[in-house]
């Protein structure tokens, strides 16, 4: 049974409307912290090096739990891109675009900074803020002669940086089946 929807909005639960992947419709919670799988961030820094020196821009899907931005994944959108810059058509809302199951939101975007700073521009910061974006996320990449330097920062609506924890499978409990 679901709660009533002014309780649900009291205890600041959301509630699936539509059996389509949405943007988060429930009282800004504080964020504090977003929390993503290795394989997640390591499978956008491969797609980011592969588009380098080109920007790639995807959405964040995930769940919002109290303070917390669980990421469980990112998702392509539709776009072009250059050197420094990404185009999307005007009528598309990154928020709202595409359809999965229920029981993820679409929480934001995700993009890289080829040769520059995870810092968000003017621009990145209007644009969260036109499209109602709780996080989002920045993926700097510097490359050298030699080596490639690859930096993730993640910021929520009030423009203050989110602590990033990344979790990955302890590999000693799934040997012991844990």
């Amino acid at each position: 049974m679901r709660p009533a929807p002014a309780l649900a909005q009291q205890l600041d639960i959301h509630i699936p409307l539509a059996p389509r992947l949405r943007y988060f419709m429930g009282r800004m919670p504080g964020l504090a912290e977003v929390v993503v799988d290795r394989k997640v961030l390591d499978a956008f820094k491969r797609r980011a090096l592969k588009l380098y020196p080109r920007e790639i821009f995807e959405q964040v899907v995930g769940r919002i739990a109290g303070k917390q931005a669980r990421i469980f994944a990112f998702r392509d959108l539709e776009h072009t891109t250059s050197r420094g810059s990404v185009y999307i058509d005007s009528d598309m809302n990154p928020m709202t675009e595409g359809e999965d199951e229920p029981r993820f939101d679409i929480l934001g975007t995700i993009h890289s900074h080829p040769q520059d700073t995870v810092e968000p521009s003017a621009l990145d910061w209007q644009t969260m803020q036109k499209d109602g974006e709780l996080v989002m996320g920045i993926c700097a990449i510097r490359r050298t002669a030699k080596r490639r330097f690859v930096s993730f920062a993640f910021f929520d609506s009030s423009q203050a940086q989110l602590q990033l924890t990344i979790s990955e499978a302890d590999s000693a409990a799934l040997a012991a089946g844990v």
